[in-house]
């Protein structure tokens, strides 16, 4: 990540067995490298999106994984507005097309405006 590119973000992980993915995993473990000589990320406004295949797959436990990861950084974790209180939390009924799921795309979209809303403060 470019010192550009480290502003404020989202980071998604589909559900596998209640946990964030091993791919979503690897990318927060690397993202040590920021710690180091300062915390780079800290007081940076990050939001958590997870995908299961279950309306209560798991999702929000993932969410809780990404956020406690960011909480290391001294990152500012961003939840979403009603509805996505936590987090964006979407499923998937094994047809690959989320565009079904009304209510995660609606959390998606809160969680997206709260970021940004938390981003113009912080920034």
């Amino acid at each position: 990540m470019s010192s550009q590119s480290r502003r404020n973000f989202i980071i998604g992980t589909p559900v596998y067995f209640r946990n964030m993915s091993s791919l979503c995993a690897a990318f927060l473990e690397r993202l040590g490298a920021l710690r180091q000589p300062t915390m780079q990320l800290a007081n940076k406004a990050v939001g958590a999106l997870s995908v299961g295949a279950y309306r209560n797959g798991g999702q929000e436990m993932a969410i809780q994984q990404i956020q406690t990861a960011m909480l290391c950084h001294e990152a500012v974790i961003v939840g979403g507005k009603p509805g996505a209180f936590q987090g964006a939390t979407m499923w998937n009924d094994g047809s690959d097309d989320i565009t079904k799921d009304v209510f995660g795309i609606k959390s998606a979209q809160q969680l997206g405006i709260r970021v940004a809303e938390a981003a113009l403060k912080l920034n």
